[in-house]
């Protein structure tokens, strides 16, 4: 008929081949994203505050905030059995460590710092006639069982406790109460935990007065197992990341850890 164009067939399979292609490109499957997990363990103020609360659950937040390839994911586990799992691959970062802590290096990375940190002597204020600090070694001290800490020689067994007047408690948190308590004249714990208790308890730790010196100081970083699909290279961009936005230094803050951040 006049005015009517067929196509030749030729150009029509052309055209339907396009549609095709461009209908297989749209309908591909969105890839999930992997999931990471970040684990904690013990009770450990600002790090851990119950089973999903505290600093570690925090940056498992903000690291989904920045990025969509991973779903990281807090876990709280005890300690020994998060240390299994990061071995063997089944978890895949502990928060806020350290790699120098029994870590073995064939099986894990650790990241760039992310806390500096010490350990410090602290009393009572009402005590300082005392001179509780000259007495060290000599007077009741709480510490938290398991932890190492330089004036005994990072030694725990019951010999050295004994020797040293040393009453290891349950954690951090139970030392601070104890000297409130005067159930001890000193107690030794991290500025990670006085600079919480600063914020948030702040009457209770105007009570005390601190050693200027410190025991110890560290770091605390991410340890990562190398069976994680994360890589070490990817980890430190991360953190790189939620620095440079700013989200890092805001979780810090929300636990009154400003000073204690290492990045």
């Amino acid at each position: 008929n006049e005015g009517y164009y067929s196509w030749p067939l030729e150009e029509n399979m052309k055209l339907f081949t396009s549609i095709i292609y461009l209908f297989l490109s749209l309908a591909k499957p969105i890839q999930a994203a992997e999931e990471i997990i970040i684990a904690d363990s013990g009770d450990q103020p600002p790090f851990v505050i119950g089973n999903d609360g505290g600093m570690s659950a925090g940056l498992a937040k903000i690291f989904n905030e920045v990025q969509d390839r991973y779903k990281f994911k807090y876990m709280h586990l005890p300690s020994k059995r998060m240390r299994h799992l990061i071995k063997t691959g089944k978890i895949d970062i502990a928060a806020f460590d350290n790699l120098k802590w029994s870590w073995d290096k064939s099986v894990v990375y650790g990241s760039k710092d992310l806390v500096h940190s010490k350990d410090m002597f602290f009393v009572l204020k009402k005590n300082l006639n005392k001179k509780p600090f000259s007495k060290i070694g000599k007077s009741a001290i709480a510490v938290t069982n398991g932890f190492h800490y330089n004036f005994s020689n990072y030694k725990i067994d019951l010999d050295t406790y004994r020797r040293l007047s040393m009453n290891p408690v349950k954690s951090e948190t139970t030392v601070f109460d104890f000297v409130l308590a005067e159930r001890t004249l000193l107690g030794i714990t991290s500025s990670s935990v006085l600079n919480y208790f600063r914020k948030y308890r702040p009457k209770d730790f105007e009570k005390i007065a601190l050693r200027p010196k410190p025991d110890q100081t560290y770091k605390r970083q991410l340890i990562l197992s190398k069976k994680s699909p994360l890589s070490i290279v990817d980890l430190n961009r991360l953190i790189d990341k939620v620095s440079e936005t700013g989200d890092l230094r805001k979780l810090f803050a929300k636990f009154g850890m400003e000073d204690d951040l290492a990045i």
